[in-house]
């Protein structure tokens, strides 16, 4: 009985390791869709206050700035995958 438990709990172990881990990271896919900027009127103030800070600002222009929606997912022993890059 000893052993039976041993064994499941190194299958677990086991699966579990083998197992697709997902990472999201930045602003969700939703949010950015959602995100509507006009011309002259939206401020930089309103976005970080809706929106956080931004990732990346433009070093050439300080009216540029970008949020992003980075999606990615790693199998064991495989390289990690982009599924899904959204730049806004």
């Amino acid at each position: 009985m000893c052993y039976l438990k041993f064994i499941i709990i190194t299958l677990l172990l086991f699966f579990n390791a083998c197992s697709q881990n997902f990472q999201r990271s930045g602003l969700s896919e939703k949010t950015l869709k959602q995100v509507e900027i006009k011309v002259g009127k939206t401020t930089r103030e309103y976005l970080n206050k809706n929106y956080g800070p931004p990732i990346f600002e433009n070093v050439f222009n300080k009216n540029v700035i970008y949020y992003v929606s980075h999606s990615t997912s790693l199998k064991t022993f495989e390289k990690q995958k982009t599924d899904k890059l959204l730049v806004y």
